[in-house]
């Protein structure tokens, strides 16, 4: 049922011939609370706050949409590209504040007749000709999108351009193109300095609605944009950080992880971190938090270069980050730790450059850091390590387009061993 929920979904115009059939049925077969939309207003139930009736539905769809609901199948992003924006339904859009109210009147009725709109593109494209040269707030007005507005039977369009930016504004940041969005930023990618790579903070999900659609999602989402990134201070010197990580009985039930910051420049950001016992006691853990720790710690709009033995942890957080995201980090060892740094790096508004160390080659600053994780490893007390994710930064499931029927199998595993889990807490 996976496999068909992304045919379902995938809306693009190659979209297979027996999906606009489902529509049709998903559509039609509706509660009667619902039966004031018009039918060519059901577009999805995926996009739109409308639902349908399944038990008047054939099983093939009635299982499919269940599934959907049962592993909470949703939008789900950091922030969304203006083309995925602009695709979304103009009426009963799923995150609008209100949900009836914008469909019902007048000059909406003449948005969706006269001015074909249905898709919040078109609202936008509508709600943009307040400013056109000339246009005044008349109804006789002679600009020129106005005089061709009546020539499509619009009797007032001024006030249907005013109802356009109206319905846009129940829009929440995250899905309004009237608001400025991350992927507005003026950027350039970084060079790659020699032996380094620099970690990427853009948190846009660009593509079509169908890479916008996750399965396997957990929570609830928000509906805010991360902070933006404001304009650097260019005259802020790099900084200079080793990291490393540690482990006393690596393995065993009695292990003990810490993690190493040593920075040449400022011994006030050297530290010997003891991980709290809720995080893997493994070397691997103390690599990954010695650097979100770094981070946390250099002034984020300072450039900070990121010296690790670590190819492992570099890679995680830069080479296979995307897939790893893409997939719900589902089979990733410490996917919790790399979550936790990768939305650390991500709120820096400086960039984060990743360069590999040879360890227990010499090089001071690496034995330095060594040196730390190490002391940290025995240190009686535990350091305070947050692994909270702010709700604008924390991305959950795995992209729907890109799902195998293997990582579908591992991830509904995972899925069953955590109810279990839960329901063994609550007896």
């Amino acid at each position: 049922m996976v496999t068909w929920l992304q045919s379902y979904l995938d809306l693009g115009k190659d979209r297979a011939t027996w999906t606009y059939v489902a529509d049709a049925l998903i559509a039609h077969n509706i509660p009667k609370k619902y039966n004031n939309i018009e039918e060519r207003s059901r577009i999805n139930i995926f996009l739109q706050s409308w639902n349908t009736k399944t038990s008047e539905l054939p099983k093939d769809l009635k299982d499919m949409i269940e599934i959907a609901k049962k592993y909470g199948t949703r939008l789900e992003g950091l922030a969304f590209s203006r083309e995925i924006i602009n695709e979304m339904p103009a009426w009963h859009h799923i995150e609008s504040a209100e949900r009836m109210h914008p469909y019902k009147g007048k000059q909406s009725k003449c948005l969706r007749e006269n001015h074909e709109v249905t898709s919040v593109g078109d609202l936008e494209r509508e709600a943009r000709k307040i400013c056109t040269a000339r246009h005044c707030r008349r109804r006789n007005c002679r600009c020129i999108e106005c005089e061709a507005a009546r020539t499509k039977h619009c009797q007032s369009p001024f006030k249907c351009y005013t109802r356009a930016n109206n319905i846009l504004k129940l829009l929440p940041p995250k899905w309004n193109p009237l608001i400025e969005q991350p992927n507005d930023e003026k950027w350039e990618p970084h060079e790659h300095p020699e032996n380094g790579v620099t970690f990427e903070n853009r948190a846009t999900t660009k593509g079509t609605l169908a890479d916008a659609f996750c399965i396997f999602t957990e929570g609830t989402t928000t509906n805010n944009l991360p902070d933006p990134h404001p304009q650097r201070d260019e005259d802020i010197d790099e900084v200079i950080i080793y990291t490393d990580g540690s482990c006393t009985n690596n393995g065993n039930d009695n292990a003990k992880a810490g993690a190493g910051i040593f920075c040449p420049s400022n011994e006030d950001l050297n530290r010997a971190i003891r991980l709290p016992n809720e995080i893997p006691q493994t070397n691997q853990s103390g690599e990954i938090i010695s650097i979100k720790e770094a981070a946390e710690g250099v002034q984020p709009n300072a450039n900070l270069l990121i010296l690790s033995d670590s190819k492992t942890s570099i890679e995680g957080l830069t080479k296979h980050r995307q897939k790893w995201e893409d997939t719900g980090f589902i089979g990733v060892a410490n996917h919790k730790e790399y979550q936790a740094t990768i939305a650390t790096l991500w709120k820096r508004d400086a960039p984060t450059t990743f360069s590999w160390v040879k360890g227990h080659a010499g090089i001071e600053g690496n034995e330095r850091a060594d040196g730390l994780a190490k002391e940290g490893c025995q240190k009686e007390q535990a350091d305070a390590v947050e692994l909270v994710i702010p709700p604008t930064l924390k991305l959950t499931g795995a992209k729907l387009k890109g799902m195998t029927q293997a990582l579908a199998y591992k991830a509904i595993r995972k899925h069953k061993m955590m109810k279990k889990t839960y329901q063994e807490a609550l007896n």
